[in-house]
């Protein structure tokens, strides 16, 4: 039985990171879903 930990790496090998430059200069809409109290 494959562990969340393995089921996690998977999932971040298939996704694309992205500097803070090619995020402001694309078409994108980014919603932040953070608690409150995850980042005050």
């Amino acid at each position: 039985m494959t562990s969340a930990r393995d089921l996690l790496e998977q999932v971040r090998a298939q996704i694309k990171r992205v500097s803070t430059e090619e995020a402001a200069a694309s078409n994108a809409t980014f919603l932040d879903v953070r608690e409150m109290d995850e980042y005050e």
